[in-house]
C-alpha cells in the first residue's frame, strides 16, 4: 500500500528536522492514536508502520536512547518490510505438500535488530506462533518458534554468574536437586528454624523462618522470601500464603527479633504496594525512596513532572518490636521491577544493606496492556504478527536521580552464588553473607 500524501509530508518534515539538528524530532504518522490496542494487518509494511507508531507513542525512555534513533529505524526498515509484501509463515506447504519458505523469520530478525539497543529492561515483544510452522506434514520437527524478543534478557544472560542465578527461577515442582524446577527452599531451610512455605504455585511462592545459630539469649534473624510482588493481591484468597505472611509478620513483634533478611532473588516484581507492607513496620516517618514520571501525551519526549515516591510508617500497633535492626536484602540477576525498587528502599534505611549480584535493570512498573484507563505510556497490544508488547509505564530514578534501566542496581556487597555447592552441599553463599553481616560472630563456614 502506498503512503498517503499526508504521511509523505510528515516524513519530509521529519527529514528537514533531522538534517537541521536541534532537539530530537517528533515523527507522527497519519494514523490516529488508538489507545492500548493497535489494528492488525497481513501486509508487512503496515505491521511495521503500526508497531513503529505504537512505540513512538508509548515507549517512556526515548530520552535515554540515541538522539533520532527511532526515526532512523523508520527510514531503514520501512522499505525492507514493504519489499516483502504479505506476511507468510516461515515454512508452509502448497496443495501438493511441497514446502514453501516464508518471510516471518526475516521480519522477526528485523524486529530483533531494531529493538536490541533500547534500554527499557521490561521491554518484551511476543509474536504469533502460527507464523512459525515447526513440523512438516509427517509430524517431524523442522525448526523452533522464536516466540519473544527481550533485549534485556540477552544482556543479562551474558553476565558472568547469571546462569547460577537461574536457580531462583524454579517453580518448586520438584524435590530433585538436579531438576531445573527444584524447590531451592529445601536448601535454604537448612539454615532456618520454624520455617514455613507455600510450596509450588503459579503466581507467588513465599517462605519464612528464623535463623538462631550463635546469637544466643533467644535472639533470632527473621528470613522472608517471596517470588513476586503479589502479596496484597493474593493474600485474601490464598490461605497458604496468608499463613506464611502471618508467621513472618508475627516474628517481627517478638522480643528476640534482632535482624531481617528479605530474599528477592529471582523475584519478578509486581505491585509496588508490597514494598510498604514489608518496610513500613520499620519506619517512624515517611521515607522517600525514588522519583517517577510518565508520558504526558503521545509525543515521544513529552513527560509529566518528576514526582517523589514515598512509603509511610505502619500504625504503632503494626510496628516491629525493634525498628532499628539491620535489614539485608538479597538480590541477583533476576531481581526485577518492584523488587529493584525495594532494593533502593532498603539502601535508604538507616541500617539497610543490599547483598548478592547485580539486579536485572527494569525498575519502572509495568501495567496491563489492556488497561483502558491509561491514556498513554507503557504496554500495548495488537492482533497482528506481533501481539503483546510489555514495557515500563513509568520512569523511576533514585533520590539522587540515577537511572538503572537496562543496567541494574549494584549490591552494596557483591557475593556470587556457587550453584554447584548450592545443589550438592545446600550451601548458600549469599545467604551466609547476609547472616554474618547481621551477626559477625557467626563462623562464615557452615558450622553454624
Amino acid at each position: 500500500m502506498k503512503k498517503s500524501a499526508k504521511q509523505f509530508i510528515y516524513l519530509v518534515f521529519a527529514l528537514v528536522l533531522f538534517f537541521t539538528g536541534g532537539c530530537r524530532p517528533v515523527v507522527m504518522l497519519d494514523k490516529p492514536y488508538e489507545g492500548r490496542h493497535y489494528a492488525g494487518s497481513y501486509k508487512l509494511s503496515e505491521i511495521f508502520d503500526t508497531f513503529w507508531q505504537a512505540m513512538n507513542n508509548n515507549y517512556v525512555y526515548w530520552n535515554l536512547e540515541t538522539e533520532k534513533y527511532w526515526n532512523s529505524v523508520y527510514d531503514k526498515y520501512y522499505y525492507q518490510f514493504d519489499d516483502m509484501g504479505l506476511l507468510t509463515p516461515e515454512l508452509f506447504y502448497d496443495e501438493n505438500e511441497m514446502p514453501i519458505t516464508g518471510n516471518a523469520l526475516t521480519a522477526y530478525t528485523y524486529f530483533k535488530e531494531m529493538l536490541a539497543p533500547l534500554h527499557d529492561g521490561n521491554l518484551s515483544v511476543d509474536f504469533k506462533k502460527m507464523f512459525f510452522i515447526t513440523k512438516n506434514p509427517n509430524g517431524d520437527d523442522v525448526g523452533s518458534f522464536p516466540g519473544q524478543i527481550c533485549p534485556q534478557d540477552e544482556r543479562v544472560s551474558g553476565r558472568p554468574g547469571s546462569n547460577d542465578s537461574k536457580i531462583f527461577l524454579s517453580d518448586w515442582s520438584s524435590d530433585d536437586p538436579t531438576d531445573p524446577n527444584w524447590n531451592f527452599f529445601t536448601a535454604v531451610s537448612t539454615y532456618l528454624t520454624n520455617s514455613r512455605s507455600t510450596g509450588s504455585a503459579p503466581v507467588l511462592r513465599a517462605a519464612t523462618g528464623r535463623i538462631t545459630h550463635s546469637l544466643g539469649d533467644g535472639k533470632f534473624i527473621s528470613y522472608f522470601y517471596f517470588s513476586s510482588f503479589a502479596i496484597k493481591d493474593s493474600y485474601s484468597y490464598r490461605p497458604e500464603l496468608k499463613s506464611v505472611v502471618d508467621v513472618f509478620s508475627d516474628s517481627l513483634k517478638q522480643p528476640g527479633f534482632s535482624g531481617l533478611i528479605i530474599d528477592v532473588r529471582g523475584n519478578s516484581g509486581g505491585n509496588f504496594d508490597d514494598i510498604s507492607r514489608i518496610l513500613s513496620p520499620f519506619l517512624e516517618t515517611e521515607l522517600k525512596i525514588a522519583y517517577t514520571r510518565t508520558k504526558k501525551t503521545t509525543s515521544p519526549l513529552d513527560y509529566t513532572s518528576w514526582a517523589p515516591y514515598r512509603i509511610k510508617p505502619a500504625p504503632a500497633a503494626g510496628r516491629a518490636k525493634n525498628i532499628h535492626v539491620p535489614i539485608v536484602l538479597l538480590c541477583n540477576d533476576y531481581t526485577k521491577s518492584s523488587a529493584e525498587l525495594l532494593a533502593l528502599a532498603v539502601k535508604r534505611m538507616p541500617r539497610g544493606i543490599v547483598i548478592g549480584s547485580k539486579t536485572w535493570g527494569s525498575v519502572g512498573p509495568v501495567f496491563d496492556p489492556q488497561n483502558t484507563t491509561l491514556e498513554t505510556g507503557g504496554s500495548f497490544y495488537s492482533d497482528a504478527f506481533w501481539t503483546t508488547v510489555i514495557q515500563s509505564g513509568y520512569q523511576v530514578r533514585d533520590i539522587f536521580m540515577n537511572d538503572y534501566t537496562g543496567e541494574g542496581i549494584m549490591p552494596d556487597i557483591e557475593i556470587p552464588l556457587n550453584a554447584s555447592a548450592f545443589h550438592s552441599e545446600q550451601a548458600d553463599t549469599q545467604l551466609e553473607a547476609a547472616i554474618t553481616y547481621i551477626d559477625p560472630g557467626i563462623d562464615p563456614g557452615r558450622s553454624f
